[in-house]
Formats: C-alpha cells, structure tokens, sequence
C-alpha cells in the first residue's frame, strides 16, 4: 500500500504539470536547482512512498500561499498565521490521516549539503527506521527542505572544488552548484523567517481541530546546520513577542548534531527559546562526530566549539525541559562518515534510543552506539 508524506520547501525549484493531472505540480530533478538562493516563503507539498521508493512530490499549491507576503517581521500578523491554500490543504490531509490511523507527526529538518536525491534518502531511510520498523507509533513524515546542496563552505577552505567538482561534473553529466558561507547562511536565515511563519500556521491548526479531543503527538528532528534555521526562526518570533504562541507545540524537540555554537543557550533568546516549543527537548551530541570535527578544524568558531561535537559549553544551564543524549560512537566507521554524523539515521542503538523517546519510555544519557 502507498504511503504518503509530506514537504514544505524553500527551494526555489522549478515546477512542471503533470499530464492529465490539472492541479498537481512536481519536483523537476534537477540539482542545479539549489544554486539559486531560497525563497522567503514555503511551497506544501506531498509524496508517496511507492513501494519503497519516494516519488518526488506534488504541490497543492504550487505558487506558494505567502510568495507575495514573504516572512519578514514587519509582515506576520494575524492573517498570515491562518493556514490557507497549500498549507491548510496540506494540514487537513495529514492530520486527518493520522487521526484516522491513530498514528504520530515526525518532522524532520536537515543541515547543510542535501539536494533532492539526498532529500528522497532521507525521507526512505527515516520511513523505514521509524516507520516500517514498527518500533514507534509515528505514521507520517513532514520533511522541511531548503537549497543547501553544494560544494561550499567547508570544500572550499579544503580547496577540492575544483579537482573534485569537475570530476563529478564528468561523471554526473551535471555540475553541482557552488556557495559562499555567505550565500548559505543567507538561505538558512531566509527559511528560518518562512519556519517561523509555518509554526504559526501549524499551532493554528492544531489548536482549531483539537479544541477538544486528545490530538497527535508531533515530533522535530532538527540535523546539523538546521539549527540555524531553527535559531533564526526564534529570533524572529522572539522579536515580534510571538514565541510563546508555539509553546508546547511539539511533544519532542531533538536538537541532532547541531552545527551551531556550544554557547548558543547562552548568546540569545532564539535558540533557547526554541525548546519551549516542546514538552520535552534533547540536545544530541558526538565527540567522534567526524562531519563536525572538519566543520571545527576549516572553519573554527571564534570563543567556541560546534554544539554537536562538545555539548553544551562549560557553566550553560539549560532550559527545565532540556537535557543532553551523547552517542559515544564505538563503532565508528570511517565510510560512509554519514553514517557517523547522522546517526539517528543509521545507528541501530541510536535509533531505537530515539523510538523510545518517541514512545515515551526511558532515556540514557550516554548511548554507546
């Protein structure tokens, strides 16, 4: 039986009819695409899982419900926290499933250097982890994605774009796009403006259709560089004094290998804030993590280190409902170095501690994975 899940984006990807399909639009594939930057509001989506392959997804509404009231402070006011067009078509097709199965909302979030090929992997393999596994009550996927795939930031510095670049280009037949650390962190804080608007939209919803009645638990993996996103996002509703309106909005906030500063907790209202928005929030981290450790070593955070690598840095006290998970990795494998910094993905031990935490059962503070 198909599957459906579903997507929000920020890419600005280009948009094809499907024949004899009058008001559905998919993905074109085309990687090149993340070479532009992203656009300050959300396109809803869904896909189906077919079989065991993610075909790429529709839009409800391919224009995009905000393209013409893009997230900027100034602009998020009552109406915009509505959902409507794509976002509300979305939501009630979701939720009605999940209340129909009886199921759980996992949304996911990634980092830096995913493209839409890695984007259906993602998806697949958190399916089959979370999913098919039986191993928790979650019944559908909200994949948040943004144009980060590239040869950037950390490539650079490395100097392998040229020599690595073409020859994938060769052997690709396609020339992967190339950013400057400006140029991602410009798009990580453009989705952040449009997340913020989307939680809005989602607490909305959720408060609206469950004004009584016991309604989904939702889940937030928020991987790596997206926790700038996440950041940024707080910052915003922070500003406007709308942070509190997404209070306990999810049941568990897991804040994976983040790549942001391990004094974040202690910078700004953003980030700390951000794990308000759940019942529960975990801060996972990895001293072996191998993607970080290269982050660190090419592109070193002045006063600081990466907040997946170390933890939180010395004397941070963390909000009430936050606590640290660190996966001591005992079985590192030097390929894929995925493997190793997307753990949750791939880790068999680090997987079934994240079900439990999606079932509400016991947490280790240490996981030897």
């Amino acid at each position: 039986m198909d599957v459906k899940h579903y997507v929000i984006t920020t890419r600005p990807v280009k948009l094809v009819q499907v024949p004899d399909v009058p008001d559905q639009y998919w993905y074109e594939s085309d990687e090149n695409s993340d070479s532009e930057s992203a656009v300050p509001y959300f396109r809803c989506g869904q896909y189906t899982d077919n079989n065991g392959t993610a075909d790429a997804p529709f839009f409800f509404d391919p224009q995009g419900e905000d393209a013409d009231y893009p997230a900027t402070p100034a602009l998020i006011g009552a109406s915009q926290q509505q959902p409507k067009g794509g976002s509300l078509e979305m939501l009630t097709n979701l939720f009605t499933e999940l209340d129909e199965e009886g199921k759980d909302l996992l949304i996911f979030m990634f980092g830096y250097n995913n493209g839409l090929v890695k984007e259906y992997s993602h998806i697949m393999n958190i399916h089959n982890n979370y999913i098919n596994s039986g191993n928790t009550n979650i019944g559908r996927l909200l994949m948040i994605t943004w144009p980060s795939q590239c040869f950037g930031e950390y490539n650079q510095k490395l100097g392998i774009v040229g020599t690595l670049g073409k020859l994938i280009d060769k052997i690709t037949g396609k020339e992967i796009p190339s950013k400057t650390p400006e140029q991602i962190s410009s798009d990580a804080g453009i989705t952040g403006d449009a997340l913020s608007v989307f939680l809005l939209k989602l607490n909305t919803f959720v408060a609206n259709r469950y004004a009584t009645g016991t309604r989904p638990k939702i889940h937030f993996i928020v991987q790596s560089m997206a926790n700038h996103i996440l950041d940024q996002c707080f910052l915003n509703l922070c500003s406007l004094h709308l942070n509190t309106q997404v209070d306990n909005l999810m049941d568990n906030l897991m804040l994976t290998s983040p790549d942001i500063r391990n004094d974040v907790f202690q910078q700004g209202p953003g980030y700390r804030q951000s794990t308000a928005m759940a019942k529960k929030a975990f801060v996972v981290f990895s001293r072996q993590d191998p993607i970080l450790k290269l982050a660190d070593a090419v592109h070193p955070i002045p006063g600081a280190t990466r907040l997946g690598l170390t933890g939180p840095s010395t004397g941070t006290i963390l909000p009430d409902n936050t606590t640290t998970l660190e996966v001591v990795q005992t079985d590192f494998r030097p390929s894929p170095v995925d493997f190793n910094h997307r753990y949750f993905e791939y880790n068999p031990e680090v997987i079934q501690e994240y079900a439990a935490v999606f079932k509400g059962g016991v947490v280790e503070a240490v996981v030897n994975a």
